[in-house]
């Protein structure tokens, strides 16, 4: 299956890397083509990721905060944790 054929408007493609459990592609030949086309997409601005909001460092405020906004339902896009100390 080709990136485009999924379309481009608010098409979600997610790669799960766990060798017991090909979701989305069933052969690694083919998802190496699907994530070299999805770099090249990424690199030429065609395709951007859902990251929306990004806490930082992971304490235990953070980690609250983060976990309130999940659970509220209202969250749009990604919302990562980084920064152990």
């Amino acid at each position: 299956m080709s990136l485009i054929e999924l379309g481009t408007e608010r098409t979600a493609a997610t790669f799960h890397f766990h060798p017991d459990l090909p979701l989305l592609l069933t052969c690694m030949e083919e998802q190496h083509r699907a994530l070299k086309e999805a770099a090249e997409w990424i690199d030429a601005g065609r395709l951007r990721p859902t990251l929306t909001e990004k806490r930082s460092p992971i304490n235990a405020a953070n980690l609250r905060a983060a976990h309130a906004k999940v659970e509220s339902g209202k969250r749009v896009g990604k919302l990562v944790l980084a920064g152990w100390r």
